[in-house]
């Protein structure tokens, strides 16, 4: 017992010194500016001349999973094996150290947690038979021993263990490559183009602050994870999560929670849902939760590492996250689709259940980062190829994406041809600043862009099960009222409904159809949106045009008759 508060203790204390991170660091380093340029697709992170770094754009080889190799498990063996990715054997759970499953997380290695709720320890948890008939399971079990063993990460001598072997030398020893172009089911499908570039050089050493500064964010990543614990839905959700590994990039896996609604149809839109800076998957899930219930889709939430100083410099907010994140969304999906059945897609919606091809990007804070600059290098790919864009749109939730990468995404979205809608959710700013709205004025002026809810704060779309994370992140940033909170669920899901649903006119940027799901107005117009918790308002992004004002002003009668014919003037003056 001593071990255990001791434990929960150091966790307590880290959350909080990360929640004060999130409510320093996310905006003021990223919202406004750091030394990325979306449009130049220049890197995102402090850590840019370190060394260099895997770019993430690289072809993928064929990673399909192989369904009839796929095993149901039957009443008494629990949902544990339920499927398997390809023909890898299973890892077996009981040679997995607390030090490998906190390493899988992020991506980068960090010391073993003790009492660390990770996504293999859910399964232990669950009373023996098929969990999906246990009717008051929050969580199922995560099936990320259903995918294949991911191998162990050395670790460096000089405590640079987090970042793992395989992608380390991938960093080094192979070039970057053009983002690998888009393709289809069936026949839609296209075929990826590489373009070689020049061998990288070997990476510079880092300085002790730097190794230090790593130590601290991997120690601060494992306190978040330890006290947000698994991802639980909401009670009284139609809703099922599951957890499973995904593979990003070649040779890097993380954590993605797979929401699945309820139904005898498998939904037919998908939805990636990004964290903000030093958050994870699990401190988003009621609000995923929602989203999937609210919208019918599938959500997917995958957790990165938010370590600007990891070594190869793939975090939350690098470049390399963007291409990554397109890359997960373009051809085959192979990856992302063998996550999903590691999850339970196959044995939720049945054998021939696929991942849905439309999709919405949502970002909250630094993740707006991700969902703008994976947009960016997807309509690159489509463009390239010539393929069928799948992106139906973007919501940004209080976004603070590095400088230039919103903007440069909305120039390369303009060129796919249609309208893609992009809207920001957002909550004042002290300094009256707010470059998400500035990019998106310039770029559609006059049309909807989003809202700012009047009293709001960073966190009002950050929802999830643990009230101690919930708590202390509200401690540091700002406590929501419950009139934004709800209000933010009403904003986002009825925006994202008719976003699927086609119904977004181009010329104004709003749903001009009957029966919108989502609240519009004018540019500086005020809204209201009733709720559980009372009526929240908020301002319509952009300014009020002012009225064209006609003013009358009666001729003088001797000026009509200096303006008529002299014959006509003498006639009347006769």
């Amino acid at each position: 017992m001593p071990q255990l508060s001791a434990w929960m203790g150091a966790g307590v204390v880290a959350a909080g010194v990360s929640a004060a991170l999130i409510a320093g660091v996310d905006t003021a380093g990223a919202d406004t500016g750091s030394d990325t340029s979306g449009s130049a697709g220049a890197s995102a992170s402090d850590s840019a001349d370190r060394g260099p770094r895997a770019t993430g754009d690289s072809a993928r080889e064929s990673r399909k999973p192989n369904l009839s190799n796929r095993t149901e498990a039957s009443g008494g063996d629990g949902d544990s094996g339920d499927t398997s990715v390809g023909d890898a054997e299973p890892a077996d759970p009981s040679e997995k150290s607390g030090a490998d499953e906190t390493a899988d997380d992020t991506g980068a290695g960090t010391a073993p947690e003790p009492s660390d709720v990770d996504v293999d320890d859910t399964a232990d948890q669950l009373p023996e038979g098929d969990a999906e008939t246990v009717p008051d399971l929050d969580t199922e079990p995560s099936g990320v021993d259903d995918l294949p063993p991911v191998s162990p990460e050395p670790q460096d001598a000089a405590i640079e263990a987090e970042v793992p072997a395989a992608a380390e030398q991938a960093s080094v020893a192979a070039p970057p490559t053009a983002p690998a172009t888009v393709g289809t089911v069936a026949a839609q499908q296209v075929s990826a183009t590489v373009a070689p570039t020049a061998t990288l050089a070997a990476p510079e050493s880092r300085s002790l602050q730097d190794v230090i500064q790593s130590l601290v964010m991997e120690i601060i990543g494992a306190a978040v994870r330890f006290v947000s614990g698994p991802p639980v839905t909401p009670p009284g959700s139609n809703v099922t999560v599951r957890s499973s590994r995904l593979e990003i990039t070649d040779g890097r896996t993380v954590r993605a929670d797979w929401y699945y609604p309820d139904g005898d149809e498998p939904p037919q839109r998908l939805i990636y849902l990004q964290h903000g800076y030093l958050g994870i998957g699990p401190m988003y899930s009621y609000t995923a939760s929602w989203l999937a219930e609210r919208t019918n889709s599938i959500v997917v939430a995958p957790t990165l590492s938010s370590n600007r100083y990891v070594r190869d410099g793939f975090w939350l907010g690098d470049d390399q996250a963007h291409r990554a994140t397109a890359d997960l969304l373009l051809g085959d999906r192979d990856a992302l689709t063998a996550s999903a059945v590691a999850a339970g897609l196959i044995r939720k919606y049945g054998p021939d259940a696929v991942l849905p091809q439309s999709f919405t990007l949502v970002g909250h804070s630094l993740g707006a980062g991700v969902a703008a600059g994976a947009a960016g290098y997807y309509a690159d790919a489509v463009l390239a190829a010539g393929g069928t864009n799948h992106l139906a749109g973007i919501v940004l939730l209080d976004g603070a994406p590095p400088a230039g990468v919103l903007a440069g995404a909305l120039d390369k979205l303009d060129g796919l041809g249609g309208y893609i809608p992009v809207f920001e959710l957002g909550a004042p700013k002290e300094s009256g600043v707010r470059p998400v709205d500035d990019a998106l004025n310039d770029h559609r002026p006059g049309r909807f862009n989003g809202v700012v809810l009047d009293g709001g704060q960073h966190l009002d779309a950050m929802q999830g099960g643990s009230r101690l994370i919930q708590y202390v992140s509200y401690l540091y940033r700002g406590f929501p009222t419950e009139q934004n909170k709800s209000a933010a669920q009403t904003f986002l899901a009825g925006w994202v409904n008719d976003i699927f649903a086609g119904r977004i006119d181009p010329s104004t940027g709003a749903c001009e159809e009957d029966g919108c799901d989502g609240v519009y107005g004018l540019p500086g117009q005020s809204l209201s949106v009733e709720t559980p918790a009372g009526p929240a308002t908020g301002v319509v992004i952009g300014t009020a045009v002012a009225p064209t004002r006609t003013v009358f002003d009666p001729v003088a009668a001797g000026a009509l008759l200096s303006a008529r014919p002299t014959v006509i003037r003498l006639l009347i003056d006769s």
